[in-house]
C-alpha cells in the first residue's frame, strides 16, 4: 500500500520526523505513526536555504543537528563554512573566525574557507590579515573572480584606509 493511501486511510495518524532516525510504522491503537529518516544532506540543505533567506539562527539550527548527529570531514569543513557565513552576517566575527579557522583545519586546500576567514578580517578592519588570507585562497584558486576582487577591494583600503568617526 501506498504511504500517501495510508495518510488518507487513518484517521490518528501522526507524522513524527527524526534526524537519521528509521523508516516504518508502529501500531498504537487505531493510529499508525511513522518515523522518516532526515538525512544529514537534508538538514545542511535546509540550513543552506534558511541561510540565503536570512533566517540565520534556524540556519545555525540546521548545521547544528548535522555536527551532533555526525558528519564526514568534508561535510563537517563545509558546515562550518557555512557556520562561519552565518556569524559573520549576523556580524558576530569571534564566533565566525573560529568557525573559518575550523573549516580551514579540516581541509586546508580548500579555497572558500580563506575567502570567508578574509572577509571576517576585512570586516573587522584587520586588512593585512585579510590580504594574507585572500592570497593564500587564490594560491589554491588563481583563477577565481570572487578571491580577484576581494584581494582588489582590500588593497584599495590599504592604500585609502576608513578614518574611524
Amino acid at each position: 500500500m501506498k504511504l500517501a493511501a495510508m495518510f488518507t486511510r487513518f484517521s490518528a495518524l501522526t507524522l513524527m520526523v527524526l534526524a537519521f532516525g528509521l523508516v516504518g510504522p508502529k501500531t498504537l491503537a487505531n493510529a499508525y505513526t511513522y518515523e522518516l529518516i532526515v538525512h544529514g544532506s537534508d538538514l545542511v540543505k535546509n540550513g543552506r536555504a534558511a541561510l540565503l533567506d536570512g533566517e540565520l539562527e534556524k540556519a545555525l539550527g540546521y548545521f547544528n543537528a548535522v555536527l551532533e548527529n555526525g558528519a564526514s570531514e568534508r561535510q563537517e569543513a563545509s558546515i562550518h563554512a557555512d557556520m562561519c557565513v552565518a556569524f559573520y552576517l549576523m556580524r558576530d566575527f569571534p564566533q565566525a573566525l573560529e568557525h573559518c579557522n575550523t573549516s580551514i583545519s579540516l581541509r586546508p586546500n580548500v579555497w572558500l574557507g580563506y575567502n570567508n576567514r578574509g572577509n571576517v578580517y576585512f570586516e573587522w578592519g584587520q586588512y593585512e590579515l585579510a590580504r594574507e588570507n585572500y592570497e593564500r585562497g587564490l594560491r589554491l584558486s588563481p583563477k577565481s573572480s570572487i578571491l580577484l576582487r576581494n584581494l582588489t577591494l582590500v588593497d584599495k583600503r590599504l592604500e585609502n584606509p576608513v578614518k574611524e568617526q
